[in-house]
């Protein structure tokens, strides 16, 4: 039986998310999901990730933020992997062992597990003073939620490792732990699928924001014993910029109201290799682009970070590897996401590599065309385009003509209002179940008697 009891205090979430500040869409994930954890439960004490040598932009009022749980163990199998590779200079190359990819950080797990027992037994100086008190923040947290986690694949091995020991480490702590919106793979090392799928099983609820890669994963792994739904990706909702600040924008760039534009976005890197080499290629499409079009093509940077390919420098060089290089727009990044997703969806439509440039585009209502390289990108874009029908599509650029991606260019101008048409449509249905991993979590609350308001007698 439920009772009122105003004297609750408020709800703390432990959020977990991916620790990139320069990224557009990693930021977006984190501000929506703040947004609607608010929104349905009502003001919270949020508790956040943030590494020492991170300077940590990104603010929220609510988020208290600490030194990651994993990064205990992200330093001590640093310190092994360098010792490690200090012993084997020393050896002929024959003698030197190759291990998985994982051997240093599953050691360092294994030191932390012995630290944490000798923790529990009141040695508290086996951590330093900043760990110590993420480990007093997790004891007060009453839900675990993940958010933005690019890490669950083939392209960082050592995330699914982390990830996974993550979870069922916070577990203790928690009443509900849940992963939401995420996308896996590819994933292919058998012991990475069972690793993660193990500690996925120990979780309250799980979502995917893909359309069917990653819960075939997980099925195939065994996954049971959890709530689990396809919804959508976490920024898809998250509110744009009003018209003005948008167009104060647009308009200092020299786009006028009454012409319509294409919106892109490429990069020097798919994170599996460098794509510098396809740079002429693609200033090649856009000339042909704007040539068939007669439209102004802007380049919106994603990130100021280099971990993404410095956007705005790929975005220069493409401008000057064009022969009209004029009729490309090269913005400065954004100054904030809401301001990034209404430029996005000033757009007629996208066109580019940037997985939540396409997020923006199409939650808005606008047709897009993926231009991706490499199989970390290939994953993202064919789960994200997946719900939609052509001319909406997802197209491998190192293996496509630029004449190919123009063919797909005019498929969406030729019947751009049914496309626009069929985009809504299909979001309608995203609508109705983007917000059940939230709801569930509200309804999993209230039967353990957690959310303010509410208790148990």
């Amino acid at each position: 039986m439920y009772m009122i009891d105003n004297s609750f205090p408020l709800l703390r979430i432990y959020v977990d998310h991916w620790e990139d500040y320069e990224s557009i869409g990693d930021q977006a994930m984190l501000l929506n999901a703040l947004r609607r954890l608010e929104l349905y439960l009502g003001s919270c004490q949020f508790v956040g990730p943030l590494s020492p040598n991170n300077k940590g932009k990104f603010q929220y009022p609510n988020l208290v933020t600490v030194v990651p749980p994993h990064w205990e163990i992200q330093r001590d199998a640093g310190w092994l992997r360098s010792l490690y590779a200090r012993l084997a200079r020393r050896l002929p190359s024959r003698l030197v062992p190759k291990f998985k990819p994982t051997v240093f950080l599953d050691f360092a797990i294994f030191i932390f597990s012995v630290k944490f027992f000798l923790y529990t037994l009141g040695f508290h100086s086996i951590f330093g003073e900043a760990f110590r008190s993420t480990l007093e923040e997790l004891k007060t947290c009453d839900v675990f939620f993940t958010v933005g986690d690019c890490s669950l694949s083939d392209y960082w091995l050592e995330g699914v490792a982390l990830k996974s020991w993550l979870i069922q480490f916070v577990k203790r702590y928690v009443s509900v732990s849940m992963l939401s919106s995420q996308g896996m793979g590819p994933l292919t090392a058998p012991w990475a699928r069972k690793r993660l799928v193990q500690s996925l099983s120990t979780l309250d609820l799980l979502s995917f924001r893909d359309f069917s890669n990653s819960k075939a994963l997980v099925e195939a792994g065994g996954l049971h014993g959890v709530p689990y739904k396809i919804v959508m990706d976490e920024a898809f909702s998250l509110p744009a910029a009003s018209h003005a600040a948008v167009w104060k924008v647009l308009q200092a760039s020299g786009i006028s109201q009454a012409e319509p534009f294409i919106i892109v976005n490429f990069r020097t890197t798919d994170f599996t290799q460098s794509t510098t080499s396809l740079l002429d290629k693609i200033a090649d499409l856009l000339d042909r682009v704007t040539a068939a079009t007669h439209k102004k093509v802007v380049f919106i940077p994603m990130s100021s970070g280099e971990n993404y390919g410095r956007d705005y420098q790929a975005g220069m060089s493409l401008k000057g590897r064009m022969k009209h290089g004029d009729s490309l727009v090269v913005l400065q990044p954004p100054a904030d996401v809401y301001l990034a997703k209404g430029i996005i969806g000033a757009a007629a439509y996208s066109i580019g590599i940037s997985y939540h440039l396409h997020v923006f585009s199409l939650s808005q209502g606008h047709p897009t065309l993926i231009v991706y390289t490499g199989d970390y990108y290939r994953t993202k874009s064919n789960g994200l385009i997946s719900f939609y029908a052509p001319p909406n599509r997802a197209i491998d650029f190192s293996e496509a003509s630029a004449e190919q991606v123009l063919n797909d260019v005019l498929a969406i101008e030729k019947d751009y209002a049914s496309a626009c048409a069929g985009v809504m449509e299909v979001n309608k249905g995203i609508a109705e179940k983007n917000d059940w991993t939230i709801q569930t979590l509200k309804r999993l609350l209230e039967q353990k008697g957690l959310l303010p308001g509410w208790r148990v007698s």
